[in-house]
């Protein structure tokens, strides 16, 4: 069953996306956005719009996005002044790269994710 764009949901809460991470064995995508941030804004109507780009996140990631100006919990090494900063996490919520800054497009995005994918399995291998 394929999933449509309007059913890909972010989950809002770190403790939360952590925990199922850890049960599903999946790495996280976490992004820090900000309401006010029109890149941020840019980033959720492209690339997070595209469907391939939405079923491997759906299928391969615990996805999650915190708001800075929500003041929502999330771990201060993560924090980076600028949004968007999209973070991939190992399990234990351990980043696999720095984050990357700024609207990505999906065919980046894509390969970003690939990239990501083999290093958390060959990780996960050992």
């Amino acid at each position: 069953t394929s999933l449509m764009a309007s059913e890909f949901k972010w989950i809002k809460n770190y403790q939360n996306a952590f925990s199922a991470a850890t049960t599903a064995k999946k790495p996280m995508l976490f992004v820090l956005s900000n309401h006010h941030c029109k890149w941020c804004r840019h980033l959720e109507k492209t690339t997070f719009q595209d469907p391939t780009v939405i079923k491997r996140l759906n299928k391969e990631f615990i996805s999650i996005t915190i708001y800075t100006d929500e003041r929502t919990y999330y771990p201060r090494e993560l924090y980076k002044p600028g949004t968007p900063a999209i973070w991939f996490l190992d399990s234990k919520g351990e980043p696999l790269f720095d984050a990357i800054q700024g609207a990505v497009d999906a065919k980046n995005f894509l390969q970003a994710l690939d990239i990501v994918k083999t290093r958390f399995d060959k990780l996960s291998t050992y």
